[in-house]
């Protein structure tokens, strides 16, 4: 007989080793979940740059199903729990006589009951042809052979046998880790795939895929089409991405249909990424808007000459009936510019990064990266040793003792210390792309021994020249003549970092351009009925007095 009792159990062992499985995954790969608060952070585990990125998603994935199970049996033992009335009887039933008379015969039959209603519930379940029922949630355990692997994890991870496993391991050719992968998910999280979360074009959620957005944009109603021998890339697009195209029709739905869709496939990207970080939704999205040049009016889609018109524009009845009118293109725009901004800027920045690498590359460069290419299921496989039989170092903060440190607290090497001794750096060079020190003569080359402050961006030091001249077109560097008073000509700017010679250089600039203006109102020629000519200020005040 399957009482509530045993359900209960049940409920909170299940709760238990989800816990486990949680707390075991972020100690073994801490870039699984790092808080966003940094008071929250405190760098207790360094990460582990065994593990790919690829895993490391894949196991968040994991992780989030992990958690969506808590939630749902966390509830259902709730309502358990306030159940009084199954409760009280199920407790009465172990109150019965022979029980004080020492008959535990009915007993042990309910004993007998609950296990094979387990068993039974477990020769069922998922995987459990190759693991225990307490077993589904550990790492590894989808794979058929687990009960071999577990053996394996359990010497890798004894503390006796870790001198033996570390000399193992420095032995062990890479040739033969290689061929020792086995996927690392849990038997509960079998059917999660990586190559079912992403595309070969998304590369791991590094990179968009939005060629069919792309198709879509090129389709929309527009007053004046592409021609048919200049139609725009799929490069362009995306550099416009966040930029409103005047030819387009914006009052037809086809074009809030298309606005829809980038949203949609915007926030199913972040999803896919960033999947134990929910997405918050964001009420005030004025701060964010299309990009368009000054004095140009995204509602009614014109551009104006001067700040005055502009100014009055805006305060006209039939700019606020527009604006009435199409409120909610405006919302579904500020909302592709806050998703970019906020969560995707990397993953945008990195794609067109991308576009502009391979159309330079030739034919047969693209057909080589396209042999090299992994399929995406290569980042669901690792080896044991990257997981397991690793000290996990602690950050010591307040300078403990060193070898200790380096030694993982056993008192003898840890297996990394053939890559430390290959990352020995005691000119203190900059980390390459490669993960180590770059070369001496690479860091005198290009400079990176002399420092250049910007005043504009906080004083903010860059070393060397080429990182210095590169963050005058970053955002940083922009927002801040922003806040110095620079609306326009971004490009008379660069390379001043000193704010008093911004300030100049921007009066220099507003000077010259109300003398055009001034000289354009004084040499624009009109002619009265007569023919009398003279300039358009002075005809327009003749004609308010009503002299002509």
């Amino acid at each position: 007989m399957f009482t509530s009792l045993e359900e209960k159990r049940q409920l909170l062992e299940d709760l238990e080793l989800l816990d486990y499985a949680i707390t075991k995954r972020i100690k073994v790969n801490p870039k699984i979940y790092t808080p966003k608060d940094a008071n929250l952070d405190h760098n207790i585990l360094f990460p582990n740059k065994k593990i790919a990125d690829a895993s490391t998603i894949l196991q968040k994935h994991e992780v989030k199903s992990f958690v969506q199970k808590y939630e749902a049996e966390k509830r259902s033992l709730v309502n358990l729990l306030l159940d009084e009335e199954t409760s009280f009887h199920d407790t009465n039933i172990l109150k019965r006589p022979a029980y004080e008379k020492g008959d535990f015969t009915e007993f042990f039959k309910m004993c007998e009951d609950v296990l094979e209603t387990s068993q039974s519930v477990g020769s069922s379940s998922v995987g459990s042809l190759c693991c225990k029922d307490y077993e589904i949630y550990d790492l590894f355990s989808c794979n058929a052979n687990y009960p071999e692997l577990k053996r394996k994890i359990e010497e890798l991870e004894d503390p006796t046998n870790l001198i033996n496993n570390l000399s193992k391991s420095k032995k062990t050719s890479k040739k033969t880790e290689s061929a020792e992968k086995y996927r690392i998910l849990s038997s509960f999280s079998s059917d999660i795939k990586l190559s079912l979360i992403f595309t070969p074009e998304e590369v791991y959620g590094t990179q968009f895929d939005i060629k069919s957005l792309y198709r879509e944009w090129l389709s929309l109603p527009r007053y004046k089409p592409f021609p048919t021998t200049d139609i725009p890339k799929y490069k362009t697009f995306l550099k416009n991405l966040t930029t409103r195209d005047g030819t387009i029709k914006v009052e037809n739905p086809e074009y809030k249909l298309y606005l829809e869709l980038v949203i949609k496939y915007l926030k199913g990207f972040i999803d896919r990424v960033y999947p134990l970080s929910p997405l918050k939704e964001v009420s005030n999205l004025e701060s964010h808007s299309f990009s368009h040049e000054n004095y140009f009016c995204l509602i009614c889609n014109k551009q104006f000459a001067k700040d005055t018109v502009y100014n009055s524009h805006l305060s006209g009845k039939k700019h606020t009936k527009a604006l009435q009118r199409l409120i909610l293109i405006l919302k579904l725009e500020s909302e592709i510019v806050y998703l970019l901004e906020t969560y995707l800027k990397d993953q945008f920045e990195t794609t067109l990064h991308e576009l502009e690498r391979t159309d330079l590359l030739t034919v047969r460069e693209r057909e080589l990266e396209k042999r090299e290419v992994k399929p995406l299921e290569s980042g669901e496989m690792a080896s044991l040793p990257q997981y397991f039989g690793t000290s996990f170092k602690l950050a010591n903060r307040n300078g403990g003792n060193e070898a200790n440190d380096r030694d993982g607290g056993y008192g003898y090497e840890d297996e990394d210390d053939e890559d430390d001794e290959k990352l020995y750096n005691p000119l203190n060079l900059p980390i390459g792309p490669d993960g180590r020190p770059i070369p001496f003569w690479l860091w005198k080359l290009k400079g990176l021994g002399h420092e250049f402050k910007c005043e504009i961006c906080n004083n903010t030091t860059y070393k060397g020249r080429t990182a210095f001249n590169k963050h005058f077109k970053e955002s940083t560097h922009l927002e801040g003549l922003k806040a110095l008073g620079v609306r326009d000509n971004f490009s008379y700017f660069k390379d001043l970092s000193s704010k008093k010679e911004v300030q100049q250089l921007l009066e220099t600039l507003q000077k010259k351009h109300r003398e055009q203006l001034r000289f354009l109102d004084n040499t624009e020629q009109v002619e009265d009925e007569q023919g009398n000519p003279m300039n358009r200020k002075v005809y327009e005040q003749l004609q308010k007095q009503g002299l002509l």
